[in-house]
């Protein structure tokens, strides 16, 4: 069941497919390491219910996608946020991809929310700087991941509930 909800959760919010990809790797690792074999086969069966979507986009949309046109969801590309960094680093303040950058870490996080940011700030500071459980690292892996997905789609509202709620159950 680990398996299909994980996957269930990405087909509905396909966005969730990083953390629940870190999850599923995280849970046959378990598996394997305590050599369970029969549940790693289980899990596994369970996660590869996640290529129903393909098949579905393939039969009702005659083409192979994972799961959407991610393309139409992405606002810009990580190369974007580098030609931001040496826009800043030019004081070219009325940079369009600048101003779109800002735009979309406002929508991550909006300044009345600093305090998400500060949480932010001390996970990864005690997951890194400290020795922790191999759980801690995969929690702040999911953590880091959505946050990634925030950071290059939408931003707001329900797209974010995960990330950030993540973020506060690590901390």
């Amino acid at each position: 069941f680990i398996g299909i909800f994980l996957s269930f959760s990405v087909l509905c919010r396909p966005n969730f497919f990083p953390a629940a990809t870190i999850l599923f790797f995280y849970g046959i690792f378990i598996e394997l390491n305590d050599r369970n074999f029969k549940n790693f086969i289980s899990i596994t069966l369970g996660y590869s219910t996640i290529l129903l979507s393909p098949l579905h986009n393939y039969y009702f949309g005659n083409s192979i996608v994972l799961f959407t046109q991610a393309n139409s969801h992405f606002l810009f590309s990580p190369s974007d946020y580098l030609i931001a960094i040496k826009e800043l680093s030019l004081l070219n303040f009325k940079s369009e991809i600048l101003y779109k950058v800002y735009i979309q870490l406002i929508d991550w996080n909006p300044l009345y929310n600093i305090h998400r940011i500060i949480v932010l700030v001390l996970i990864s500071f005690f997951v890194l700087l400290y020795k922790q459980k191999l759980f801690i690292y995969v929690m702040f892996l999911c953590v880091i991941s959505q946050h990634g997905v925030l950071l290059l789609t939408h931003a707001g509202s329900r797209y974010a509930y995960l990330a950030w709620l993540l973020t506060i159950l690590l901390f």
